[in-house]
This record gives C-alpha cells, structure tokens and sequence, in this order.
C-alpha cells in the first residue's frame, strides 16, 4: 500500500494532540511512532532534523496546518485533491517552508524581545492561562492569510526579514500566518507576537471577525472520524518500505 504525505501528517497531528492533552510536552526519542514514519517519507528525511524541532514545538499549530496546506480546496470553480501523487513534492515543500519560518520566529522572539511579555502569555513552555474575558474566542480563522501590511505599531521595530514574513511573500505558498500559535494541543490558537503585531492586525475588530466567520471556507472539512483514523497504527509495511514520493 502507498501511504501519502497528507495522511502521514494528519496520523501525526493526531496523535502529537492527544500526547500534549496528556500533558506530555516532548516525548522521549523513538516514542512518537508516527512522527518517526512522517520525518522517514522519502521527500522530508534531508530537512529531518529541523523539522522534528518545530513539529515537537508544544505552540506549533499543527491541525492549522492540516486544516489549510493538507486540505483539499473546494471553494472555488474547481477541486483540488491534496492526495494527488503530483502534489507531494509541494506539500513537502510547503511543510519544510513553514516549520523553518515558525523556527526562525522562536529564535527571533528569544533574540529580540522579552518572551514573556510579546504576547498573550510567557512563551516559556508552560501552560499560562489564556486571557478570557474578550470578544475574541482565539478560533485562529482570521489568521488563515497570505500575508498583511508589514507595519509594525509606533515604537516598535520588527527584525527586517519579518516583511517577508508578514506580506506574505517568505513562503512560497502562504495560506497561514507563521506567527499564529497553538496553545498546547488545544482548538486555541493565539498571536505570538499580539503586543506588536503589525496595524493591519491591531485594527482588526469584532465586527471584522464575525464578517470573516460568515465568509465561505475555501477548504474542505476532514472528513467524519478522520482524527480517529489518524491515531491508528500504520501497517508495519508501511515503515519505509512503501511510502512513494
């Protein structure tokens, strides 16, 4: 049997899922089945090193991802089915590109400013409580973007390369802003850069919000019992034996 790209990195998501709903922040070498046979797919294995980092990463929003680089697009005049044969080399591309930038943003975070007070929460590891009492339900929908102007708020200065990041143009196919974090595991994602997130994103507002929820999703949902699915474990042929390119 061949098993895609697309559905290796869902068993993954998965599975990562319910590990940090276990509390389990990082696992132990060798302990995570699937992102072992993720990172063995013959188009990931040179960037396996990097990419095991960011995957582990307890903010790296995963299901996002599944949710918008791996879903099949369905909103407009035609489909596109991401488990095409022909597809992935992009979507390995597309993954390698993500983590390396959602890489780059935790170093920069620690380099240029204080962790503990750029966001919502200290970005240290450990689970502080999210702010609550707000319009805002922390859904992440908005953030579902090529890219903004790369205005930073008065009195603040961006590392250079973060307008690449933010207009959208760093990644070859952006879908998902890079610096949208997900609160270990859970269907919350914040801003890892909320305090001095460009004006564009400041001047968003509830009323923004609701005209984007009633907006038509250009993605298709996971189909029915697809998060179960993703938890099983993968036929032992499929351990490097048969995972086509």
């Amino acid at each position: 049997m061949s098993v895609r790209l697309r559905q290796l990195f869902s068993r993954f998501t998965a599975d990562r899922q319910v590990r940090l709903g276990l509390l389990v922040s990082t696992p132990e070498p060798g302990e995570l089945e699937s992102l072992d046979l993720l990172l063995g797919h013959p188009l990931l294995t040179a960037a396996s090193e990097p990419l095991g980092r960011a995957l582990l990463d307890p903010y790296f929003p995963a299901p996002m991802l599944a949710q918008t680089i791996f879903a099949d697009v369905t909103g407009m005049r035609f489909f596109i089915n991401k488990n095409r044969p022909d597809l992935e080399p992009v979507l390995a591309r597309e993954l390698i590109e993500w983590c390396a930038a959602f890489a780059r943003i935790r170093e920069d975070l620690a380099a240029h400013f204080d962790p503990a007070a750029v966001t919502c929460i200290p970005l240290d590891g450990r689970r502080h409580p999210l702010p609550e009492a707000q319009w805002c339900s922390l859904c992440g929908l908005c953030c579902r973007i090529g890219g903004v102007p790369p205005e930073p708020p008065a009195g603040t200065r961006h590392p250079d390369h973060w307008a690449a990041i933010l207009s959208g143009s760093e990644l070859s196919n952006q879908q998902l802003c890079p610096f949208l974090f997900q609160y270990f595991g859970e269907p919350r994602y914040f801003c890892s850069i909320h305090q001095i997130k460009p004006i564009a994103c400041r001047t968003f507002d509830r009323h923004d919000c609701q005209r984007r929820l009633a907006e038509p999703d250009l993605h298709a949902p996971a189909p029915a019992g697809t998060a179960a699915e993703s938890v099983r474990p993968l036929p032992q042929r499929a351990r490097g034996i048969d995972l086509e390119p």
